[in-house]
């Protein structure tokens, strides 16, 4: 490959290298969480035992998704328990997902200017901090698989060998997925969208040929769907409404509802700056004169699908919204290059340098927003990993755990994990504090956490802020004050939050989120960590 050639591949996929830097300070820093980590450990080591019990107990939940598991065996085979090494490999799917959505937007005829714009927007979303800085999510892997499935698809297929070999290519990259995360099934309506969408440009330019690959792609994603129903059928008895996790899918007004106002304040959060972006391809959709009419409909479709599918779950998470980034960070390059298009062209330039510096501007406070998210999550993690590691080097002297949250989930799950399954410490209890009960007779470990100005908006926390600290004081009122602390691990920076959700609040004001009083541009302190406190035993005993 010549000198010339390697420049103009770094001109347009050096948001591939921008992603590789975004991973560093994740990496050198590198910690298992409290979310599902622990729990991936120790099916991992059952896995390399030959131990696939993991699949009766997901099936009790409603759920399948082998090729999710054995991605985390195989790295746990590889390299034990080292951190470091989960998350380079999380950094190589950012930068595969990176490239690999570039090089679709090249290949659907995007100019290079227009595909590096994709491939920043995508890189700096917010929906990519919590999927990239932390593990145990299947989402890298499955929006990476169906990135793989579409992309022949993104030009005309020639020959019938060709898309023969382009269908077998889909299915087997579609049905991987759905065995990674079960949503995948969404690439069916939306291969039947593209289609349909195909088939109405063909109707009016007279070239029925255009949606023959879409034909194609929709055999194969129903195809894969339908292997991975009939696999799925032979291991799980329950139905979706049946499993313990599935169940939580609810087809109702109310929930449809209630999750379209929530996924609002996430959408406005991440992508306002879309909207004054359109009005160039707007204008032009009048003018008759739009780019990229085919790219900028099909992302719509694929990000509307990726909403659509998670409106009646009840749990509303930023990182569920990976494969919208990329949807919208299509549209966002497409619209960018079509504004650029009519400044140099002096149309209506005025209105283009409008939508440009509105959508500018919003574009940039999602930046100290995500770096804020990103802090967070190292600043939770390792105190988490501190608080762990003192507990470990302890429970020799001391086996009973206490930890002082207001309900069993999954931060107390996870602790006993860690301490019982990954570290081998059989001999260790943990349990969750009831003030009710009080505290039972010593030797005891005491894990309290606590938390300052935590953003609502933001990565997951086992904690709330309000209710701990509630907690914390019914811990002090039952032990008293002569328990002194041995241990405590704070880890505190500052925001720098712009919460352009908080103005949708004038509509609804009566939501949680408005209800609690928070500053539009918050720059306080954030702090989160662990007090451990020994409970001695009874000296006459």
């Amino acid at each position: 490959m010549n000198r010339d050639r390697l420049k103009d591949l770094a001109r347009v996929y050096w948001p591939v290298g921008l992603a590789a830097l975004i991973m560093i300070p994740r990496v050198l820093t590198a910690e298992f969480g409290l979310f599902d980590d622990g729990e991936t450990l120790r099916v991992a080591e059952d896995i390399q035992n030959g131990d696939w019990s993991v699949l009766a107990k997901e099936a009790a939940r409603g759920r399948f998704r082998p090729v999710y598991w054995i991605q985390y065996a195989h790295i746990y085979a590889l390299v034990g328990v080292q951190p470091t090494w989960f998350f380079l490999w999380n950094t190589l799917l950012f930068m595969a997902i990176t490239a690999l959505t570039i090089h679709i937007v090249r290949r659907i005829g995007g100019g290079v200017v227009q595909a590096a714009a994709t491939g920043l927007l995508l890189v700096l979303a917010g929906p990519l901090v919590e999927n990239i800085y932390t593990l145990s999510k299947p989402e890298l892997l499955q929006i990476l698989l169906i990135l793989a499935a579409v992309t022949p698809f993104t030009r005309i297929i020639r020959g019938r060998r060709n898309r023969v070999l382009a269908a077998i290519w889909a299915t087997l990259f579609i049905f991987v997925a759905t065995l990674t995360k079960e949503t995948s099934v969404i690439m069916v309506p939306i291969s039947a969208a593209w289609l349909l969408a195909a088939l109405a440009s063909a109707r009016r330019e007279g070239r029925r040929g255009r949606a023959t690959r879409w034909e194609t792609l929709l055999m194969a994603s129903s195809v894969a769907t339908l292997a991975y129903l009939a696999l799925r059928s032979q291991f799980l008895e329950v139905s979706l409404s049946e499993g313990s996790y599935t169940n939580n899918l609810e087809l109702s007004v109310a929930r449809l509802i209630d999750s379209t106002v929530r996924w609002s304040g996430w959408l406005v959060r991440d992508f306002a700056w879309l909207a004054p972006l359109l009005l160039i391809p707007i204008l032009d959709l009048v003018d008759r004169k739009l780019e990229h009419s085919r790219l900028l409909a099909g992302s719509a479709i694929w990000t509307v699908a990726w909403i659509l599918i998670y409106l009646p779950w009840e749990f509303t998470v930023e990182y569920y919204m990976l494969p919208v980034a990329i949807g919208v960070s299509i549209i966002g390059g497409a619209a960018l290059n079509s504004t650029v298009t009519r400044i140099r062209e002096k149309r209506r330039s005025a209105w283009a340098w409008l939508s440009l510096g509105l959508a500018s501007i919003l574009w940039l406070t999602t930046l100290p927003n995500n770096y804020s998210n990103a802090r967070q999550q190292l600043a939770v993690d390792t105190s988490n990993a501190r608080m762990l590691e003192y507990l470990v080097l302890q429970v020799d002297d001391v086996q009973d755990v206490i930890v002082n949250i207001q309900y069993e989930n999954e931060y107390v799950y996870e602790v006993r994990t860690y301490l019982q399954e990954v570290w081998g410490l059989q001999g260790t209890s943990v349990e969750v504090f009831s003030p009710g009960e009080g505290l039972a007779p010593g030797p005891l470990l005491v894990a309290s956490p606590f938390v300052l100005h935590q953003p609502l908006l933001a990565v997951r926390m086992g904690v709330v802020e309000s209710t701990q600290s509630e907690w914390n004081q019914s811990l002090a009122e039952t032990m008293g004050s002569q328990t002194e602390i041995a241990f405590e691990w704070e880890e505190s920076f500052g925001l720098v939050l712009i919460d352009l959700p908080r103005l949708l609040c004038a509509a609804l004001p009566d939501r949680g989120y408005c209800a609690a009083e928070r500053p539009f541009i918050d720059t306080r302190e954030f702090s989160y960590g662990w007090k451990i406190y020994e409970l001695p035993g009874d000296p006459g005993g």
